[in-house]
């Protein structure tokens, strides 16, 4: 039954967010709370789990007090890191959302209660293993390994298979970067000038791969280009990987506190 309202509680708080910014995004700048709302989530889900991975290195490999291990350590360089690519995953992730077709949001909701099932399976497998303090840390950074890997390597058998070519294309390069940035449109300025730029370097990249594949002989070159296209790409799947699974722990810890209220009254 706990599992059932985790799962029920997930789904509506995600779809909510997602549903929300694909809806609003072009009105005003109060959509701007989605976004945020999103880097939050992400940012401190890793921001907790490298700051605690990085205590125990340093207390394991070095020195306390020598320069390394102060540098490799440093909370304010793990907070600066892990927020940058946070921002990174949340641009990538909101634009995104506002490409998802009907199927992905039904895949979304399939997806979430993987994640879950396999949120607490993990949760029960190393309850008697680690300390508790520990626990939530490393069976988050499981669950999100397992089922990015899964997310990943489906997305991109998907886009070999079944590739499809944007509608924004031309035959030339700065027709199809005016094409791609007419297609979005937001009275936000901030809004509009961070979707803008993103489709504008996705329709770079698409334009170099359409164009001239046929110019480069060696296969490795071409599976090269398009490897490194999908990765940067794939900034959107682990920031809809890593945003998941950490409201399902966020939600779980609220539920458990609630719980532990309710049983002490």
């Amino acid at each position: 039954m706990k599992i059932f309202k985790l799962y029920i509680i997930s789904v509506l708080t995600i779809l909510l967010i997602f549903m929300s910014w694909n809806s609003f995004y072009s009105n005003n700048c109060l959509s701007l709370i989605f976004p945020v709302i999103v880097l939050v989530v992400i940012s401190q889900g890793y921001i907790e789990a490298k700051i605690q991975e990085r205590i125990c290195i340093k207390k394991c490999f070095f020195n306390e007090n020598s320069i390394i291990a102060t540098i490799l350590t440093s909370k304010i360089l793990v907070i600066l890191i892990y927020t940058l690519l946070s921002i990174l995953m949340t641009i990538s992730l909101m634009y995104g959302v506002i490409e998802y077709a009907q199927i992905l949001w039904m895949y979304l909701v399939v997806y979430i209660a993987l994640i879950i099932l396999l949120y607490s399976f993990l949760n029960k497998l190393f309850e008697p293993m680690l300390k508790d303090k520990y626990r939530s840390i490393f069976v988050r950074k499981w669950t999100f390994n397992l089922s990015a890997l899964l997310l990943i390597g489906g997305s991109i058998y998907l886009e070999f298979e079944y590739g499809y070519l944007p509608v924004y294309l031309s035959n030339d390069l700065s027709t199809t970067i005016i094409n791609a940035s007419n297609s979005y449109e937001s009275s936000c300025e901030y809004s509009n000038f961070i979707l803008k730029a993103k489709i504008e370097l996705d329709s770079f990249f698409w334009w170099i791969i359409n164009e001239n594949s046929d110019y480069f002989k060696n296969e490795i070159i071409k599976y090269s280009i398009w490897f490194g296209f999908l990765s940067f790409n794939s900034l959107a799947l682990l920031g809809a990987n890593k945003f998941i699974v950490q409201t399902v722990y966020l939600l779980e810890k609220l539920f458990n506190l609630i719980e532990m209220k309710n049983n002490s009254e």
